[in-house]
C-alpha cells in the first residue's frame, strides 16, 4: 500500500487542493473545511487522522478569499452569497477537488463521499445539490451545519464568540503533528495565507440564510438513494439540536435516507482528537451500512 507521508497539493479552478491518506485507498472523499480553514498543518493533521480512520483518500480544497492561491470570489459567487446561496462557489470548489483526485491518480467517476464541517457543510450540501448525476455521490455528511435555521447576524456572531471562548485548551494542540503549528497559534512567516476581507465577510454572512433544508429537498429529488448523515455537538450553539431534529423530520417525511448522530461537546468538537474519532466512527457506519 502507498502510505504517502506528505500531502499532495495542486491548484485547479484557481483554488488550492490538498490530498491526504493512502494513495491506494479505494474510498475517495471530498472534504470542505469550516470558515477560516485553509491548507496549513492543523487542517492537514485533522484530515490525515480522519483519512487513516476511514481508510480513504481525502481531498480538501480551500475557499476563495483565504489560502495560498490568493483567488477571490467571482462576481457571480458574491451575488449568490448575498442571497444566501453557496451553489456557485460550492460547485467551483467541488470541481477543484475532483481535479485534485484525478491529479493524484484516482478516478472520482468510481464514486465519492462528500463531507463538510460548519460552513463547509453548506458548501458540501450546495455542491451536491447542483452536481450532475454523472457524478456518483455515495454519501453526504454534514458536520455541525449552521445554515439550518434563520440567523440574526449578531446572534450568529455571538454564538460563534461564545463557542470560541469556551473551547478547551487541549483542543488547540490536539491535532499537532511533529513540528507543526497548532490551529490557534500565531501563523509563522511563510505560512500566512492571502486573505480578502470582503470575501471572508460574504461567506459567513450567507450562513444566516436557512438554505441547507432547501439543498436537501433538491438532493432528495435528484438523488433519492443518497444516504445523508448530520452530526452535531450536544451543546452546540451554532448547530442547535432542536433545529437539527426539525430539519431531520422534514427530510425524512419526503422519504430521504437521512440520519443524525450526536457527539458530546460544542461546535468545535471536530477539533478534538478523541471526539473527531467518535465522529469518524459514525461516518464509517454511514459508509458501510
Amino acid at each position: 500500500m502507498n502510505h504517502a507521508g506528505a500531502p499532495r497539493e495542486g491548484v485547479s479552478e484557481g483554488l488550492k487542493w490538498g490530498a491526504v491518506g493512502d494513495g491506494d485507498a479505494e474510498r475517495l472523499c471530498v472534504a470542505f473545511m469550516g470558515y477560516g480553514g485553509w491548507l496549513e498543518p492543523f487542517e492537514y493533521g485533522l484530515f490525515t487522522r480522519l483519512a487513516q480512520q476511514l481508510a480513504a483518500r481525502i481531498v480538501i480544497v480551500e475557499s476563495p478569499g483565504l489560502g495560498a492561491a490568493g483567488t477571490r470570489l467571482s462576481p457571480r459567487e458574491r451575488a449568490a452569497l448575498l442571497a444566501g446561496s453557496f451553489v456557485p462557489v460550492g460547485s467551483r470548489m467541488l470541481r477543484s477537488a475532483l481535479a485534485g483526485l484525478r491529479a493524484v491518480g484516482t478516478d472520482p467517476d468510481q464514486g465519492i463521499h462528500i463531507l463538510g464541517y460548519s460552513m463547509g457543510a453548506s458548501v458540501a450540501a450546495a455542491a451536491t445539490s447542483a452536481a450532475t448525476n454523472d457524478l456518483t455521490v455515495r454519501t453526504l455528511t454534514l458536520v455541525e451545519p449552521i445554515a439550518i435555521k434563520a440567523w440574526v447576524p449578531w446572534r450568529l456572531l455571538k454564538a460563534s464568540s461564545d463557542e470560541l471562548r469556551e473551547r478547551d485548551e487541549s483542543t488547540r494542540l490536539s491535532h499537532r503533528l511533529p513540528d507543526a503549528v497548532g490551529r490557534w497559534d500565531p501563523e509563522p512567516p511563510g505560512l500566512r495565507p492571502a486573505r480578502s476581507h470582503l470575501d471572508q465577510a460574504l461567506l459567513p454572512a450567507a450562513l444566516c440564510w436557512p438554505t441547507i433544508p432547501a439543498y436537501l429537498t433538491s438532493i432528495g429529488r435528484t438523488r433519492p438513494d443518497l444516504r445523508v448523515l448530520i452530526i452535531n455537538g450536544d451543546t452546540s450553539r451554532m448547530s442547535p439540536r432542536a433545529s437539527v431534529h426539525r430539519m431531520l423530520r422534514s427530510a425524512q417525511a419526503t422519504g430521504m435516507s437521512i440520519s443524525a448522530g450526536t457527539i458530546r461537546g460544542g461546535h468545535l468538537f471536530w477539533h478534538d482528537v478523541a471526539l473527531l474519532h467518535e465522529a469518524g466512527e459514525q461516518v464509517l457506519a454511514l459508509w458501510d451500512p
